[in-house]
């Protein structure tokens, strides 16, 4: 930060290991599809050193906090600050999430 604007990096190739974490002082963007949770499967709880942007595009989906959840619907916009968290798709159809991640660091 602040993004850099001249230079011979093509950002669009300059993709970490993990394909949704921004690089080092970046960020990414992007659409997800999150499928119906499998039978039996606890959310994946887990948390990153990003300030995110979550906005459902169809669907609906429950953001799983340590302390409670919160049933996120078509058009509500979601965002975590590092928490510990999971995503659980209760319903029959998928989930389209729109995602933008920011780097940052925890004090």
């Amino acid at each position: 930060m602040p993004a850099e604007l001249t230079g011979d990096i093509d950002p669009t190739t300059a993709w970490p290991d993990n394909r949704f974490a921004p690089t080092a002082n970046g960020t990414s963007c992007f659409v997800i599809e999150v499928p119906p949770d499998a039978p039996y499967t606890p959310p994946f709880m887990h948390s990153t050193e990003t300030l995110d942007y979550l906005v459902v595009l169809r669907g609906e989906i429950y953001c799983v906090l340590e302390d409670g959840e919160v049933l996120l619907k078509t058009g509500d916009i979601c965002v975590q600050r590092g928490a510990r968290h999971a995503w659980s798709n209760r319903t029959s159809a998928p989930c389209l999430l729109f995602a933008v991640m920011i780097d940052g660091v925890s004090g």
